[in-house]
């Protein structure tokens, strides 16, 4: 019979572990946990978990064949990708590889729960898909989906190219869905460089979690949207339009295109 547990945890570090399972006791999500990914790999053929916390550095393979079976079998699992060798290449190899997320150890217990919080309300959404087809008017039930023209990096931004080489950036409502009502936005200083895969501003929901968001692309912040300082909710009742982040002149565009997903091609 197939488990009856929320969360799988696949990590060699007894320490994470009992983090993991302490965080999750506070909204009752019950936790199994291996420290081999092939045990893992056998636990996730023989269980129906709803989030997956997984390291990448494991003793026998690594997390992100973890990643690439997942991927390869269609399982619309969540999966949250942990290391304590984190890189803008892992981020980015983890994230467009079907992670939710990247958390670098060591983690907080804030981070933790911020994380084990968007990764639960994923996979509601996940759940909820799978009981409709893929019409537009049943999946903006649950979602808006992101406009066919624009480019998303793995499941938190996208891109749409502007005038003179710009490009403008925002938050998929997907991601959105997954966090409570946006109290704070922390904005990259104009002027700044970012990298693709890279932390460059921070989302405050209601109930204090601290959400990342990734950079879609890499290249200098040239404008922030003003009408989010003057209204916020911009951001949740126009994602893809008013609601935009911030327009980047690209130093990289054409290797950080290699990373990038078309949303005409997105199937949920």
């Amino acid at each position: 019979m197939p488990n009856k547990f929320d969360i799988l945890v696949i990590d060699d570090e007894q320490v994470i572990i009992d983090s993991i399972l302490k965080v999750a006791s506070i909204d009752n999500y019950s936790v199994d946990y291996v420290t081999f990914g092939k045990l893992g790999l056998e636990k996730i053929i023989k269980g129906k978990y709803k989030l997956i916390i997984c390291d990448v550095m494991l003793p026998d393979i690594n997390g992100f064949q973890i990643l690439e079976y997942l991927e390869k079998n269609a399982l619309n699992i969540p999966i949250i990708i942990t290391t304590g060798y984190s890189t803008i290449d892992n981020a980015i190899k983890a994230l467009t590889h079907g992670a939710i997320d990247y958390l670098s150890k060591p983690f907080t217990f804030e981070e933790l729960e911020s994380c084990i919080s968007r990764g639960m309300k994923f996979s509601e959404i996940i759940k909820n898909l799978k009981k409709c087809s893929n019409s537009d008017s049943q999946l903006m039930h649950h979602f808006t989906p992101c406009p066919a023209n624009y480019l998303r990096f793995g499941f938190s931004t996208w891109v749409n190219p502007e005038k003179e080489g710009l490009y403008k950036c925002g938050i998929l409502d997907l991601y959105l869905k997954t966090i409570g009502q946006i109290e704070k936005v922390s904005m990259p200083p104009v002027g700044s460089s970012i990298l693709q895969g890279q932390e460059f501003m921070q989302i405050t929901d209601e109930f204090g979690y601290l959400h990342k968001v990734f950079a879609p692309i890499s290249g200098k912040i040239i404008l922030c949207n003003e009408k989010i300082d003057i209204n916020i909710n911009l951001i949740e009742k126009d994602p893809y339009f008013d609601g935009w982040l911030a327009l980047i002149l690209p130093d990289s565009l054409l290797n950080d295109k290699k990373n990038l997903v078309s949303c005409s091609s997105d199937r949920y």
